[in-house]
Order: structure tokens, then C-alpha cells, then sequence
């Protein structure tokens, strides 16, 4: 059986032939090997797993930046979490202001941020997303004065939430064959 390292990672043409699924699959079992769980596990398995794909395609901006932050100090897997950080926010991007076709590649904004990628930007960006989230909270004239949160019960005492051993074990990566 195969496995999964962010340190080690697969010879290319052996990440390439495996199955999308078992790609995510894989990822989700090391992060649980190392003692990683959270509820954005499966999401974060497929950031992951697209960025080995880069890498395995020989993507030269993901290839360039492994290679620059790797020098920079980061070890292989905080490489990838940070590209992985530059994907997502590209991505939120693209869905939060849409493609306008008259713009030419809708990636070349996401290339660009990797080409500029450097260790220590990735390393202050929990203080700048958690001040743009602060900012985006206040600016929500929405949440104001929504007295139906605040009496919202349901949301208090959810003890579905609290220890969901069936999303720790869930089984859904298995082989869907």
C-alpha cells in the first residue's frame, strides 16, 4: 500500500498514475498519521494534493517557488502550505469577483503571487488574513443588530458538533469502485 510523505514526496510519473481520489485519500491519511485533525481536513487534503499535482507537472512558478522558500528556510511541507495559501486565495478570488473573459488568463494573477511568493510574506499572513477578517466583520451591516443570532439556542448547546466521531473516522475517501 502506498503512503503518503510531504517530505518525501512521490517519484512524479508515480503521484501522476494514481487516481485523484486515492491522491486526496493519501493526503488525508498522513496528516492523520502525524497527529493532524481538523474539520478542514478534507479540504486541506485537496489543496495539497493540487499542489503535488503542480509540482508533479513541473509547473514552473510552484516548481520556482518550492525551490526559493525552501532556501529561504521553510521545510518542504510549509512550502506547500504556503502555496496552498496563495491557491486558496485565489481561488475565493475567483468565485468572490467571478471571471471577466476580457481579461485575459484567469491563473496569470495566481502565477504572479507565486512568483512573488517568499517565506517570510507566508509567515505574516495568519496576522493579515485575521486583520481582513476583523475588517470584513465590522463591515457587515448584516450581522448587526440580527437578533436572531443572538437568541439562536440551537447554536449554543449543539452537541452534534462538539466530539462528531464520524467526521474523524469518516470513510468517504475509500474506493468508490
Amino acid at each position: 500500500m502506498k503512503k503518503y510523505d510531504a517530505f518525501n514526496p512521490m517519484a512524479d510519473e508515480e503521484w501522476l498514475d494514481l487516481d485523484e481520489t486515492e491522491r486526496f485519500r493519501l493526503v488525508e491519511e498522513y496528516h492523520k498519521r502525524i497527529g493532524e485533525r481538523f474539520p478542514g481536513l478534507r479540504a486541506h487534503a485537496v489543496l495539497h494534493a493540487t499542489i503535488e499535482n503542480q509540482l508533479a507537472e513541473k509547473l514552473p512558478e510552484a516548481r520556482d517557488a518550492l525551490r526559493r522558500l525552501r532556501t529561504e528556510g521553510l521545510d518542504r511541507h510549509q512550502v506547500l502550505h504556503a502555496i496552498g495559501w496563495v491557491l486558496s486565495n485565489h481561488l475565493f478570488s475567483l468565485m468572490k469577483k467571478g471571471k471577466d473573459p476580457g481579461h485575459g488568463d484567469p491563473n496569470e494573477p495566481y502565477l504572479r503571487e507565486l512568483r512573488s511568493l517568499t517565506a517570510e510574506k507566508w509567515l505574516h499572513s495568519a496576522d493579515e488574513d485575521e486583520a481582513e477578517d476583523d475588517e470584513d466583520f465590522e463591515d457587515d451591516e448584516d450581522f448587526e443588530d440580527d437578533e436572531d443570532f443572538e437568541d439562536d439556542e440551537d447554536f449554543e448547546d449543539d452537541e452534534d458538533f462538539e466530539d462528531d466521531e464520524d467526521f474523524e473516522d469518516d470513510e468517504d475517501f475509500e474506493d468508490d469502485e
